[in-house]
């Protein structure tokens, strides 16, 4: 009976290093599971479209929720009940958010009984999260299906832009509004409307540079691309054009085997140079850039950072409290409640140093091994995309969002390159390398 077994090493380290720093996977076969593979396909597509509403149990069961439960099912049934194992050891980046989950716990005690409800749901959302990102960690180190998954977002969230321009079923007229002379669909919150578009439409610039693509393929991308960026330039949200912008100087880098072609290059120009060009001929966006560079205009970002900052200092151990925080720094303003609009200081306001140190170690370890994986299979992609939501995450709280946890879990498992080890019981086996191994060791 044949066995396999898959070795990670990390790209971009000596083989000394690789040996000390390696992850064994055992498994019956190199392969993973085709259902399991299908079934998180379709949950990515769907995550950009979970506002989309379909039949009378829409609100509790929604498209992105039905086909993630189907994922979960898949992935479990494949590790139980199958002879294939696609479960690993968590990486440590697993374990610190572990930790900030448990400080989460540990305050959901202390929560005003009035709250109790809100934080019930906040914690199983971040459990599911987690599980997810597991899960996530453990699939995605196959390159196949990593890029898989990342056309499949970036397919649901051209579906999403589509919908929005033609008024698509599904995406009526009145589904269609303004905010502050600010587009959105579905009812979604503009911002976080241009954070999918963008991410979207970073993923599809990235794997264009690809020289293995064909010009066809390129083409198609291009299309995608240039819908989902007008509807990131309609939802007005500078945080997306920011990030997206940070995110795609990246691709201005030799990548892809440590060199950078002429027809890569302008490729990446052409997208930026798009963005660019978008912004300078939209008033409503032009408008609120200008003013946020002559004014200081921030939407009131700048009196929320500094109550939030103050509550920070008044507990600067162990924080406010999930849900409690909301509360507080809304009175403090005037209002009922109130986001505080920068993923950083919220978890610093939530848990404070206890709670919120675990969570940015875990960050800097996928952020680490997104950079160390920028000689591998995608080059600068995990880079690109991890930079993008860092920057839009500085004006807004996605930490509870799937696009969020999907794309730290790629920038994870993208420092990991498989060198697949076959052989027989009882043998002495050989180590053979992966098609994916593409990093050059010195």
């Amino acid at each position: 009976m044949r066995s396999s077994s898959i070795v990670y090493h990390t790209a971009g380290t000596s083989k000394a290093a690789m040996v000390a720093r390696s992850r064994v996977v055992t498994v019956k076969s190199p392969l993973l599971h085709t259902l399991v593979r299908w079934s998180f396909a379709l949950f990515a597509f769907t995550m950009p479209l979970e506002f989309v509403r379909i039949g009378p149990l829409s609100d509790a069961f929604s498209l992105s929720r039905l086909a993630g439960l189907f994922f979960v099912f898949c992935y479990f049934f494949s590790t139980v009940f199958s002879s294939r194992s696609l479960t690993s050891k968590p990486p440590s980046a697993v374990w610190w958010f572990l930790a900030y989950i448990i400080v989460v716990a540990l305050n959901g005690l202390f929560v005003n009984p009035e709250s109790k409800s809100e934080f019930i749901i906040l914690f199983l959302t971040l459990c599911q999260l987690m599980v997810f990102f597991w899960m996530g960690s453990s699939l995605l180190q196959d390159a196949k299906l990593a890029r898989t998954i990342l056309l499949a977002f970036s397919i649901g969230s051209t579906t999403l832009a589509l919908g929005a321009l033609l008024e698509l079923p599904g995406f009526s007229a009145a589904a269609y509004d303004t905010i502050e002379g600010r587009e959105t669909v579905l009812g979604m919150n503009p911002n976080y409307l241009g954070y999918l578009t963008a991410t979207g439409a970073l993923i599809l610039l990235g794997l264009s540079l690809d020289s293995s693509v064909r010009f066809t393929t390129k083409a198609v991308f291009a299309l995608f691309t240039l819908l989902q960026l007008a509807v990131m330039i309609n939802s007005g949200s500078r945080a997306a054009v920011g990030g997206f912008l940070l995110g795609g100087l990246f691709y201005l880098l030799p990548h892809w085997g440590g060199k950078l072609r002429v027809n890569q290059l302008t490729f990446a120009i052409l997208g930026l140079a798009a963005v660019v060009y978008m912004v300078a001929a939209s008033p409503g966006l032009r408008e609120r850039l200008e003013k946020s560079y002559y004014e200081g205009d921030t939407a009131g970002r700048d009196t929320i950072v500094v109550a939030a900052f103050e509550m920070f200092l008044e507990r600067p151990i162990f924080g406010w409290g999930p849900v409690e925080l909301w509360y507080q720094l809304g009175s403090r303003l005037g209002l009922k409640r109130r986001d505080v609009h920068n993923t950083p200081l919220h978890l610093l306001v939530e848990v404070g140093i206890v709670g919120a140190i675990p969570f940015f170690l875990g960050l800097w370890s996928c952020g680490w091994s997104a950079w160390r994986a920028r000689s591998g299979r995608f080059g600068f992609v995990p880079v690109a995309l991890f930079v993008a939501i860092l920057a839009v995450n500085m004006a807004d709280t996605f930490l509870t969002t799937k696009a969020f946890w999907l794309v730290v879990s790629f920038a994870l498992t993208a420092g990991f390159t498989p060198v697949y080890r076959t052989g027989t019981f009882g043998s002495k086996s050989h180590l053979k390398r992966s098609p994916n191994h593409v990093s050059r060791h010195r």
